[in-house]
């Protein structure tokens, strides 16, 4: 810059001069022409020469004037030019920062996004197998122990339908915070997914001490949630705990544990924790031969009870539901959580449904025959039996040859079946109910998608059963009669009744009457019974003694009930 100002300020000094000679000395020039012409008059050739001489001056201060009159030009215009060139690098400069800044966040946003959880801002599964893989190893070198915990919490799919995906996600959150906050630094908090979380406690030095978090973990999630959306409720946490390297020594069989585990937390009611068990992934006890379940045994070894189904209005049976046991050769009678998952590998499940819709519409005309005043039976069926087009046909023969009524049957489909309803299974469905059979949704509760969804239009629903993990879980307080209220209210909304299945203790019971339940079913009224039993039992259907210890008859016993666990 300065070089060029220096040129500049010479180029216009030299443009000054020549205008200072060629002007303000104009006067000067002119008097010594005109004494120059009066002395050379006598000389001619002198004249001439002096005028030759005079136009060549003048003309080489009018070209050197030109000339520096240009070059000031030409200088001021790569002047401007520079100025111009500098600032568009300039702008150029800024832009590239603008975009290595926004590249370079975009990059941390991105590896964010690889190892965080969105919505919690906790490490995702992938990031936590790394850390939790590279904190073994240094445990293993150390002489120390590490400890995975699986956290799933009790009741949150209900509170997500119930409340709204907003308030969930403010649960989630919030629980997220607690963990981070209620544990060290040096320990690895993750969300796995959904309602699940898991966290690594490391460095731990005494078996004593993963109890003691564990507990500390239950006793931290369980505290209400006061303020979420203007919703105060609370919820606990059901915990699985596996130790390394007793449990386990890398990280994929410590999660496989700690999840066993925090299944069989969840068995034992709300708000517990439990420690890995190799003998409950590998117990030697009597289990039933399941080689021995075949299409044969379908045919000759099935049995059906029927648990009733009780009105809360006037405690009076309104009907039962089928529920299938094998009767295995040397075992005895296998209820289905011991025997259905071998069924579905073995691609039974089709004929085992047939068969049991053959047994109950069979048993329901041999208590007509024997004058029994007939209840509604409920089948539960699942997607193989619903995408078989030859169902309806089958069945309404069925009732023909039985001489049953249609109305006396219900068809149950589970909840975690609705959103694999394709256009085939929903047709089938309304083929059912065009025949005249009654349609009900069991489990509700135990899949993602609400009373509200759009698949659910087309089908006519009547009844909700609530599924049996969260029955077993309430405890007649104010957020379970909440959640039980806006689930009630949803399907009334919807024109169905509500019905809730295991049903144990008076909290139960009462918690579900008071949040507008219309029917119930589980041991504190009855088991599931044989056909022989329901035959005694049809005689007298109502409960007025040793189950419920409420007598219809008499409100004052049930006012009695109600009051004190209210």
């Amino acid at each position: 810059m300065l070089p060029c100002v220096g040129i500049a300020g010479f180029a216009l000094l030299l443009v000054l001069a020549v205008w200072l000679l060629t002007v303000w000395q104009l006067d000067e020039l002119q008097r010594l022409y005109q004494m120059l012409e009066q002395a050379c008059r006598s000389e001619p050739d002198l004249m001439l020469n002096y005028r030759e001489q005079r136009d060549l001056f003048l003309a080489t201060v009018l070209g050197l004037t030109l000339i520096a009159v240009s070059g000031l030009g030409w200088l001021l215009w790569t002047l401007r030019r520079r100025d111009e060139y500098l600032q568009a690098l300039q702008r150029s400069e800024t832009r590239n920062l603008k975009l290595l800044n926004s590249l370079r966040n975009e990059h941390q946003h991105i590896l964010e996004a690889a190892s965080r959880d969105h919505l919690t801002g906790l490490y995702n599964r992938r990031l936590f197998m790394e850390l939790a893989h590279s904190h073994l190893l240094g445990s293993k070198r150390q002489g120390r122990f590490a400890a995975v915990c699986f956290i799933d919490l009790d009741r949150f799919k209900l509170i997500n339908d119930t409340l709204g995906h907003k308030v969930g996600d403010l649960l989630l959150q919030e629980v997220a915070r607690r963990l981070d906050t209620g544990l060290r630094e040096s320990d690895i908090v993750s969300r796995f997914g959904g309602d699940e979380f898991v966290v690594m406690l490391t460095e731990v030095r005494r078996h004593e001490d993963v109890e003691t978090c564990a507990r500390h973990l239950v006793e931290a999630l369980s505290a209400p949630y006061a303020d979420l959306e203007s919703h105060g409720l609370s919820t606990s946490p059901s915990i699985g705990v596996a130790v390394s390297p007793r449990d386990g020594v890398d990280i994929e069989t410590l999660v496989k544990h700690a999840d066993m585990a925090m299944y069989r937390a969840k068995r034992s009611g709300r708000g517990q924790f439990a420690f890995y068990d190799p003998r409950q992934g590998n117990e030697s006890g009597s289990k039933p031969d399941l080689s021995l379940l075949s299409l044969q045994a379908l045919q000759h070894q099935l049995r059906v009870h029927y648990q009733p189904c009780i009105s809360l209005r006037g405690y009076m049976t309104t009907g039962f539901e089928a529920l299938v046991r094998w009767d295995c050769p040397g075992h005895g009678l296998i209820e289905p959580d011991g025997f259905l998952d071998v069924a579905k590998a073995r691609g039974l499940m089709p004929e085992l449904g047939y068969r049991v819709l053959e047994q109950v519409v069979h048993q329901l005309s041999q208590w007509q025959e024997q004058g029994l005043e007939l209840l509604p039976v409920s089948v539960n069926l699942g997607l193989a039996q619903l995408q078989n087009p030859e169902l309806v046909d089958w069945l309404r023969e069925r009732l023909n040859h039985y001489r049953v009524a249609p109305g006396l049957i219900q068809i149950e489909i589970n909840d975690q079946f609705l959103d694999q309803l394709g256009p085939i299974e929903i047709r089938l469905l309304e083929a059912l109910y065009g025949l005249g059979l009654e349609l009900v949704i069991d489990d509700f509760g135990c899949s993602e998608i609400g009373l509200e969804h759009d698949r659910l239009e087309g089908v006519h629903f009547s009844r909700i059963k609530i599924e049996r993990s969260f029955i077993q879980s309430i405890r007649n307080s104010y957020d379970d009669n909440v959640i039980l209220t806006s689930i009630a209210a949803v399907a009334r909304r919807k024109g169905m009744q509500v019905a809730a299945k295991g049903v144990e203790t008076p909290d139960q019971l009462v918690c579900l009457k008071l949040s507008g339940c219309d029917e119930v079913q589980g041991f504190f009224f009855s088991r599931a019974l044989s056909a022989e039993d329901v035959s005694r039992y049809l005689i007298n259907p109502r409960f007025s003694v040793p189950f419920a210890d409420v007598d219809a008859e008499r409100p004052d016993q049930e006012e009695a009930l109600l009051q004190p666990l209210s």
